[in-house]
């Protein structure tokens, strides 16, 4: 099992999760707004930095992430030149 990590536009949450429920993340956890800097761009929510990014992760199937992987990669060739749409998946155990 692992968890995959999202890091997207604010205003494409919905197609992220759309994708990620396609693919068998039902379960997930949003942080509504979060901060980043990136190496070639960043939303620090200030006027020199606009905006902000939204984080999701959720628990996925090994044998699912081939599929999630390519949904996130087809949505990230999707967006818009100045969008940025990061992922990771961390190995995970369920605990409870």
């Amino acid at each position: 099992m692992k968890m995959i990590v999202v890091v997207g536009p604010h205003n494409r949450e919905q197609e992220i999760r759309d994708a990620l429920r396609a693919h068998g993340a039902t379960s997930f956890t949003e942080i509504p707004e979060v901060l980043r800097q990136g190496q070639t761009s960043a939303t620090l929510g200030t006027s020199a930095f606009p905006g902000s990014s939204r984080l999701i992760f959720g628990m996925v199937e090994d044998d699912q992430m081939t599929a999630v992987v390519s949904a996130l990669l087809e949505l990230k060739a999707n967006l818009f030149p100045a969008e940025r749409l990061h992922a990771c998946a961390i190995p995970a155990e369920s605990l409870l």
